[in-house]
């Protein structure tokens, strides 16, 4: 990131102290691999590229190799797991978000670490070769398909707040880590893209967030970014084969078939798909206004309320209870007392 890059808000300052713990917590777990070692990742691949010596001598390029090497290799992490599980690094990161959004299946490898992985090969051969005119093109579009898990971030994280009513901490900590890792990359696009979606993010506004204009300020830079809307996909619904709503790809991009391929469903621009699939949560209104919160509040009165009738009906059964067994305890006193013997009346009696 160049100091130009990031002179948005502030020079791109993030404020994490607005966080308390929990938010911490995420911001450092989110923030370690996409403000750390994705920018590190990407360093490295630059300044292999831009050192390769055009020499067919064996060797000559050795020391970048060896650059280009390390980078591959912080960019995967100990092992490349399809299954996105036990993983921290981009790969797994990358592999995470693939099936979320629908453009690969479970298990299997994301386009998108498939495609890097080509070009970290034909990189390297290049190196090999010294042909280091297209190093720089290559490094290019790595660069926008390592953008492509972070743009991904934004959204879930973003749609988990304002249309799932996902408050938690830990979810706005992870927002604020994707946006602050994103948003210079945009600013480089669009210094009011950048703002919209730093605005809606930054911690402490993302409450109060849209995950519309965050989306369409991301779907509005995709092609400076070098990405694509197949790239990206949309939030998928777990229990059905579409999206959930709002959360459609652009371009009328569908989830993955049972094939594997993208296919498209000619839905809108706006990413709008069947909309018989059924949500996998409460949903907002087009307004904004959201349901998830009433349909809470519905749920805690209606348990308190029950709550209050059930100590009610407990306390007047004790009560009914307790005085059925003294009427019986005084019933049982007047029983005795009339059938007693009086020795003195049997006495009078037999004189």
């Amino acid at each position: 990131y160049r100091a130009d890059a990031t002179s948005f808000s502030g020079n791109g300052n993030v404020e994490f102290r607005n966080f308390f713990l929990e938010g911490r917590a995420a911001a450092i777990r989110w923030g370690t691999p996409l403000l750390h070692v994705w920018v590190y990742v990407l360093g490295l691949l630059e300044t292999a590229a831009n050192n390769c010596q055009i020499s067919q001598e064996a060797g000559a390029n050795d020391e970048q190799i060896a650059i280009w090497d390390k980078a591959v290799a912080l960019y995967t992490g100990s092992e490349a797991r399809e299954s996105g599980a036990h993983g921290h690094f981009i790969y797994t990161l990358a592999q995470v978000e693939c099936y979320k959004f629908g453009t690969c299946k479970k298990e299997e490898r994301a386009p998108v670490n498939s495609n890097i992985y080509d070009r970290f090969a034909d990189g390297k051969r290049h190196l090999l070769n010294g042909n280091c005119d297209k190093l720089v093109g290559y490094v290019v579009e790595i660069k926008g398909l390592m953008t492509v898990p972070l743009v991904q971030g934004v959204l879930r994280a973003m749609y988990a707040m304002d249309v799932q009513d996902d408050f938690q901490e830990t979810t706005q900590g992870m927002g604020a880590a994707f946006a602050a890792a994103v948003v210079p990359l945009v600013h480089a696009c669009s210094e009011g893209n950048a703002d919209l979606i730093h605005n809606d993010l930054a911690p402490g506004n993302a409450i109060k967030g849209s995950y519309e204009v965050v989306r369409h300020a991301l779907e509005r830079s995709y092609e400076c970014l070098g990405i694509k809307c197949e790239d990206i996909g949309g939030l998928v619904d777990v229990r059905a084969i579409g999206y959930l709503k709002w959360a459609g790809a652009c371009k009328g991009v569908s989830p993955v078939t049972t094939t594997g391929s993208v296919v498209y469903d000619g839905g809108n621009q706006d990413g709008e798909v069947n909309s018989n699939i059924p949500a996998q949560v409460p949903m907002q209104s087009e307004s904004g206004s959201g349901t998830g919160s009433r349909n809470k509040i519905a749920v805690i009165l209606g348990l308190t309320l029950g709550s209050l009738c059930f100590f009610l009906g407990f306390a007047l059964a004790l009560t009914c209870n307790k005085k059925k067994t003294e009427m019986a305890r005084s019933k049982g006193n007047t029983s005795n007392e009339t059938n007693a013997v009086d020795p003195v009346s049997v006495e009078g009696s037999i004189v």
